[in-house]
């Protein structure tokens, strides 16, 4: 018997199942599911909500609400929800994990466009106690800064109700410990380490839910979207000159973005950053967004630096094509900008290619090569 069906079986005949990890203790009605989206044409444009408490029966109401769905494909999952029956949450995983859903955190509301009322929008959310459980059945997950995850000691809940009146049996003490063993077994199998369930137990009902950092969420592996690493840059041949490039990895959706700085032969004495996106299908799409819009591209580190005279296209066809946008720095920027050690950069967008608008950039190196590459303009 696999650990999934020892799990199914011991949950649907647990002694004392009411046992839940404490909530955030604030109202919720039961935990709903319904299908959002932004109006995009995005992977992440389009959700399934999961707001509300976990109680009995929510795995199952999950599985009824998948069947019933004209697209049968679980993709993302955006959930809050302040905690619930910890068995169920259990289950629920399961069935997340059943369907490969993506997991993720927020608030789904309404997207305030009066001219469309029925698009939504996601605002920082909290996944708490059962809900934590329950999240690390996604097959990939991710937290965003402005979310959060807590968990905390399982209980009884009619024990906290008198913390200190001897309310528990042998018995009551021993299921304790065999769902302990469960909670194990569970987040081992969901691939993430089983040091979570000692985070929770040294946190008891009566203090603060544990809020995990982005540091935490990435060493328990509760998230799977880990930070890439800081890529260094290097000097690459183009034409008769050189540039300095990177190729940095992008968090979560693995994508690889290339920044270059460099100096033309037309105008040596100009610098230029250039950032090189791939948009593949939706090509057409950002081409029509870059001619109608001149916004400025967002640079931002330790300091905001708002760049308006650059040049932008689109080269290459299908699958392959980029977007190359080619900034032109001034030399105080230039020099400001390589004293950092990581930039991130956007520039306002659609909502259907806001992703391809925003990234990130290591600038390990980045101020070692660049004088070779303006000595080799191309």
């Amino acid at each position: 018997m696999t650990i999934f069906h020892l799990v199914l079986v011991a949950l649907t005949t647990i002694v004392g199942a009411t046992i839940a990890p404490a909530s955030a203790m604030e109202p919720a009605g039961q935990m709903v599911f319904y299908d959002a989206n932004n109006g995009g044409n995005c992977s992440s444009c389009a959700w399934i909500a999961a707001a509300g408490e976990i109680t009995e029966g929510t795995a199952e109401r999950f599985e009824r609400f998948v069947q019933q769905r004209n697209d049968k494909e679980c993709r993302l999952v955006v959930m809050h929800s302040p905690g619930g029956l910890l068995t169920e949450g259990i289950r629920l995983g399961y069935a997340l994990r059943k369907h490969g859903c993506t997991t993720t955190i927020g608030r789904t509301v309404s997207a305030q466009i009066k001219e469309a009322p029925h698009l939504k929008d996601v605002e920082p959310g909290h996944c708490y106690s059962a809900c934590a459980y329950a999240f690390l059945g996604g097959e990939r997950r991710w937290v965003d800064a402005t979310s959060r995850y807590g968990v905390h000691q399982h209980f009884n809940a009619d024990a906290v109700v008198a913390p200190l009146a001897k309310t528990l049996s042998s018995l009551d003490l021993s299921t304790s410990q065999f769902l302990t063993g469960l909670l194990v077994a569970y987040v081992i199998e969901m691939d993430v380490n089983p040091l979570l369930v000692t985070v929770a137990a040294m946190t008891a009902p009566h203090e603060d839910i544990a809020v995990l950092d982005r540091n935490a969420l990435e060493a328990m592996r509760v998230v799977t979207n880990i930070t890439p690493p800081m890529a260094e840059w290097a000097l690459v041949p183009i034409a008769n000159g050189l540039v300095a490039q990177v190729e940095q990895i992008q968090d979560d959706s693995g994508a690889i973005q290339r920044a270059r700085v460099l100096c033309t032969s037309g105008q040596p004495t100009k610098r230029f950053l250039e950032i090189i996106v791939p948009v593949g299908q939706f090509a057409g799409q950002i081409d029509h967004e870059l001619k109608i819009g001149r916004g400025a591209v967002v640079l931002r580190s330790d300091t905001t630096l708002e760049v308006t005279n650059y040049s932008a296209e689109i080269v290459g066809q299908e699958k392959k094509s980029l977007m190359i946008l080619r900034l032109a720095l001034s030399d105080d920027a230039l020099k400001q900008l390589l004293r950092e050690k990581k930039i991130s950069w956007a520039r306002d967008a659609s909502r259907v290619s806001q992703k391809f608008f925003r990234g990130w950039f290591s600038l390990q190196k980045a101020g070692t090569m660049s004088p070779f590459a303006f000595k080799h303009c191309i």
